[in-house]
């Protein structure tokens, strides 16, 4: 009987149960036909493809669960055999956290930790080995911004696509100092650089699809200046709003705090759902930001629980605790 070609992707290589511990595969006859070894045991058992890719293996010999990852969510790419786009074919092995997994390449054994989102793109690389991937230059934007090979996604997923485009404006277009000036230092990390990745981490951090996101990378890391997968997150127009124009024009004074001229009085004023509402006047810059200041971060917090439910934990734990200082 012909062997079919799976069977060079399976034979002989190791795999994670969900809940089992890691199984090898020592014979191969069909999809239907497939024996393994559970390491910890030594129990051999048959099964089928599906069950390796899917990792739902049970070792009959165990009552108990071995390697229990309830405490990880769960990725629907785990047991799964990709191939790369210049390293060949790899299993995914192990869910790290929600957003990284750990990953063997079949031809070397090597073993890499990637975004999970580097696994729709196929843009990864094998460490131990010495190929490249090289984008074409009609490719690249901003001379760092890779369009990616699919010109599809860029239709299908345009206003991502602008945003994408945008954030690279911002920190590397050498014909918009004007705008380059607000984000002096800013940088992208080498998998925002990549729309396809932007795009799979866009998509996987939209918690509402009728939501209009925004990109933001002030709450998570305050004083943030990377624009990354770990650094920014996707957060409703009100809330990102909350951040904008907060810097005083009178550079002498703190936020929230203005001078009125013939009275010798600070006066406070916090903006709330665009309206400006005025706090009082005080007599010290210090009396009129602390009245600002409790006004700010209460506001925050308020607008942090309207959206909870439709936000990142994180931004909305970093919301609840944000605060600002005299010197901010």
């Amino acid at each position: 009987m012909k062997r079919n070609k799976t069977a060079d992707k399976f034979l002989g290589k190791t795999f994670t149960s969900n809940n089992y511990g890691d199984f090898e595969v020592i014979d191969y006859i069909s999809c239907g036909n497939v024996t393994v070894v559970f390491k910890n045991t030594g129990v051999e058992l048959k099964t089928n493809t599906t069950c390796i890719v899917s990792g739902n293996i049970k070792d009959p010999s165990v009552t108990k669960f071995v390697g229990d990852r309830s405490s990880t969510k769960r990725c629907k790419h785990l047991g799964n055999i990709y191939t790369s786009n210049n390293y060949g074919d790899y299993v995914v092995v192990e869910a790290l956290d929600d957003n990284k997994v750990r990953i063997n390449f079949l031809n070397t054994g090597n073993t890499e930790v990637i975004h999970r989102c580097q696994i729709m793109s196929g843009k990864l690389r094998d460490s131990s080995l010495d190929v490249v991937c090289k984008s074409r230059s009609n490719n690249i934007i901003h001379n760092v911004g890779d369009k990616g090979k699919d010109k599809s996604l860029i239709k299908k997923n345009f206003k991502t696509y602008q945003v994408w485009c945008s954030v690279l404006q911002r920190c590397y277009s050498p014909s918009n100092e004007r705008m380059r000036s607000g984000y002096k230092d800013c940088t992208v990390s080498d998998m925002f650089k990549m729309f396809p990745l932007f795009l799979c981490w866009w998509k996987d951090n939209v918690v509402d699809d009728k939501t209009s996101y925004q990109l933001d990378k002030d709450i998570l890391v305050k004083g943030n200046r990377i624009y990354g997968e770990d650094t920014c997150c996707l957060v409703p127009r009100e809330i990102n709003n909350l951040f904008i124009n907060t810097k005083n024009t009178n550079k002498t004074l703190p936020v929230g705090v203005r001078f009125v001229e013939g009275t010798n009085m600070f006066k406070s004023v916090v903006s709330k759902f665009g309206k400006s509402t005025c706090l009082g006047s005080y007599p010290t810059v210090e009396k009129a930001f602390n009245a600002y200041k409790k006004a700010k971060e209460a506001h925050v917090k308020d607008v942090a629980n309207k959206w909870k439910d439709k936000i990142d934990p994180r931004a909305y734990e970093a919301l609840m605790n944000w605060t600002i200082n005299i010197d901010d």
